[in-house]
């Protein structure tokens, strides 16, 4: 699973936006400032739910 969080959109993911992208809740609330990769996270997220998804 670490090769998947080393490249999102070319960037790659710290432990923190890790448990961000993995936590399976209804609704997350990700509290971060500026230039902290939200969207990047966002992205993340979309790519690791359709591929756990697609798996099962």
């Amino acid at each position: 699973m670490n090769q998947y969080f080393d490249d999102i959109e070319g960037e790659k993911l710290d432990d923190q936006q890790r448990t961000a992208v993995i936590t399976d809740e209804y609704s997350n609330l990700i509290i971060a400032g500026a230039g902290s990769v939200k969207t990047l996270i966002i992205l993340a997220k979309v790519k690791y739910l359709l591929e756990k998804k697609c798996k099962t």
